[in-house]
């Protein structure tokens, strides 16, 4: 009975953990259309401008110096855009949730950058930030109590298509004074998108579902998600939005097994001994041996820095996908 408890707990813990940072990683607000603010340079200076419409202006007269990336998407948006030292610290998920994780040396720098854990005005002030970038998502108290504080809170939206992705790095190239360098990394990325299209086999359009089960059920990614975003770029069909499904959505077995995809993409993390990886769930599972996915052994994982990212890392997930299913197809 002892060990039964421990493992409901654990378990239970696990599941908690997951979706906490499938909320700071990728999951779209479906509750009110995203509010994309207007940024503009002050001719003939280096001031900036940003508004809400109906709502907040914000005005730098300098470039901000101290910025503070609210989750790991933003680590991934910044370190492609600065230098670390216009960055006074980042979150505690970062080394697991971003593009840091599996950095080269063009990254040297950022893992010696102080960090925080969550996202609360007792953590962040400390570092005297003078810009915070938050999703829509995150707590509204705290973004609240750092305003009262004098802080720039800057919050976007979450992207639901990849064009979101590119108005982002327009929106950061102009607050942060770095025009140029954030037209280089969206031309850059369009490059890829085209090398990325031709890589692409004459096979039919596969049907894909992108899926969790940390052992006390399942969820999907549906439309309006960084996963539809995935799909679309890898040139596959997302099963689940196919389906009407939006956002992320808990889905049984039946339901798994109605919707039948090609291909089901997982999360290579969560493999400890008291929770299995989806993947081996789902292979072990009896009930789900003739689907299409399971039969032919297409169930791919993606690293936890690109599942359950929002960002341009988005493309890398991409392209690592289409790079295992022309693998897989080439096997046959």
């Amino acid at each position: 009975m002892k060990n039964f408890l421990t493992w409901i707990c654990a378990g239970s813990a696990l599941v908690g953990l997951f979706w906490a940072l499938r909320w700071a990683g990728s999951l779209t607000p479906s509750v009110a259309e995203p509010v994309w603010p207007r940024v503009d340079r002050i001719e003939g200076s280096a001031a900036v401008e940003l508004r809400y419409e109906g709502g907040e202006t914000l005005h730098f007269d300098t470039p901000p110096q101290r910025v503070l990336p609210g989750n790991a998407a933003w680590v991934d948006y910044l370190s492609v855009l600065l230098k670390p030292e216009r960055v006074c610290a980042l979150p505690a998920t970062s080394e697991e949730y971003s593009r840091l994780r599996t950095a080269n040396d063009e990254l040297t720098g950022w893992h010696d950058l102080p960090r925080f854990s969550g996202y609360g005005a007792e953590t962040v002030l400390p570092f005297e930030p003078d810009l915070v970038l938050v999703h829509a998502w995150q707590k509204p108290d705290v973004t609240a109590l750092l305003r009262g504080e004098g802080i720039a809170i800057v919050v976007l939206p979450m992207p639901d298509h990849w064009d979101d992705i590119e108005k982002t790095l327009r929106v950061l190239g102009t607050l942060l004074s770095v025009e140029k360098r954030a037209t280089t990394v969206i031309e850059a990325n369009r490059k890829r998108i085209v090398s990325l299209r031709r890589r692409l086999s004459a096979r039919r359009k596969l049907q894909a579902l992108s899926y969790t089960n940390l052992g006390s059920g399942g969820s999907v990614a549906g439309a309006a998600t960084s996963a539809d975003i995935l799909f679309h770029l890898a040139g596959l069909e997302n099963v689940a939005a196919k389906a009407g499904l939006v956002g992320y959505r808990t889905l049984d077995l039946e339901g798994l097994l109605r919707m039948d995809p090609d291909v089901i993409v997982v999360d290579d993390a969560h493999s400890d001994a008291i929770t299995p990886p989806t993947r081996a769930f789902l292979y072990a599972e009896e009930g789900l041996k003739e689907m299409e996915a399971i039969r032919e052994r297409r169930v791919i994982a993606l690293s936890t820095e690109l599942f359950t990212t929002c960002s341009q890392e988005l493309l890398t997930g991409a392209e690592r996908l289409v790079d295992e299913l022309n693998r897989l197809e080439a096997r046959r």
